[in-house]
């Protein structure tokens, strides 16, 4: 859902509150002009007299018309001085946690133990092996899902190479 905006001239809007900062320099916009399709265009400036802020494009953006109804602005940088804050999927407290892991298996084994510690109780599983006669060729291996950080997989003979599991919620 994008910011009400109100026309003011093929290269302004306006819109309510102080809201200078969101609408910043070289920030790209796509501005929804009704039945006059989206338009696309970079702010030269913005500034703030209350109630509104005034929000001017450059020369070369596409001109607004009088059926402009919402703008939606684009990300600048991520951090604290960008417009989107800095995500990240790991270990840390607070990150959501990681997506991925990447088992090892170098001995051959039949049975492979993979504590994958996703938080995730049915990860997608890709099994690489380290055989290249075999690859493709040998039969995809039984998966027993232990538990939200664990699962087994059992082959029918022993195999090595690598289990890469993907989570998510």
């Amino acid at each position: 859902m994008g910011i009400a905006a109100t026309y003011v001239s093929p290269s302004a809007f306006y819109v309510t509150t102080n809201r200078v900062i969101e609408f910043s320099e070289d920030r790209r916009i796509k501005a929804d002009c009704g039945v006059d399709g989206f338009k696309f265009g970079t702010i030269t400036s913005s500034s703030y007299g209350a109630p509104n802020t005034t929000v001017n494009l450059t020369e070369g953006s596409d001109n607004l018309t009088s059926n402009l109804t919402e703008v939606f602005y684009g990300i600048i940088s991520e951090g604290v001085s960008g417009s989107v804050p800095v995500h990240i999927h790991n270990d840390n407290e607070g990150s959501g946690g990681k997506l991925h892991y990447l088992h090892s298996q170098p001995t051959t084994a039949s049975a492979w133990t993979v504590t994958h510690g996703l938080n995730f109780q049915f990860p997608t599983v890709e099994v690489i092996v380290a055989d290249k006669s075999i690859a493709g060729t040998y039969d995809f291996p039984e998966i027993n899902y232990n538990s939200v950080s664990q699962l087994t997989l059992t082959f029918t003979e022993g195999t090595s190479g690598y289990c890469y599991c993907v989570g998510g919620g």
